[in-house]
């Protein structure tokens, strides 16, 4: 089995944000902050916000 190149992986938290993001959106609940959208994807702020910037 191969491992997946970091590529791959910055794909899939980045849908898994946008995804996070579209079901609040759905529910007609207010937007995330990056700090309360970390936590509901489970990855460090920092790296919420350096992946909201690139969308």
């Amino acid at each position: 089995m191969t491992a997946n190149p970091p590529q791959a992986s910055s794909l899939r938290t980045a849908l898994r944000i946008v995804n996070a993001v579209l079901e609040r959106e759905t529910c007609g609940r207010a937007g995330f902050n990056v700090a309360r959208l970390a936590h509901e994807v489970g990855i460090d702020p920092s790296k919420a916000s350096r992946i909201t910037q690139e969308l």
